[in-house]
């Protein structure tokens, strides 16, 4: 991936790990080659979520920049999937069409 290649080359000091959330409640626990104890979670504008228990998280110095995505996410290129961990989905796909939790919503002008 191109922006490990770049963190890594540029910042020696803090590498990059990866590890599994030990907790997520009031205070966040990820065990990588160290033990993170409340990390800084990065995400996009917009998108809070607490990551559960038992999820494998990508790890910049002492910030959680995301998990690793579930292999089961049957997407195509361009298509964005938001799902949570009681099995709600929204899926917007590449025609226009937006999916949620099975239910199919025409794109605009259909």
């Amino acid at each position: 991936m191109w922006i490990t290649t770049q963190l890594n080359k540029n910042d020696r000091q803090n590498p990059i790990d990866s590890g599994v959330v030990r907790s997520s409640g009031d205070v966040m626990l990820v065990q990588g080659e160290t033990e993170y104890r409340e990390p800084e979670r990065i995400n996009p504008y917009g998108i809070i979520s607490i990551i559960p228990t038992g999820e494998k998280t990508a790890m910049i110095g002492s910030s959680c920049i995301g998990t690793v995505s579930p292999e089961t996410a049957s997407l195509d290129e361009g298509e964005v999937m938001l799902f949570s961990v009681g099995g709600a989905e929204i899926i917007l796909k590449r025609s226009g069409e937006i999916f949620i939790n099975g239910q199919r919503f025409a794109p605009k002008g259909e």
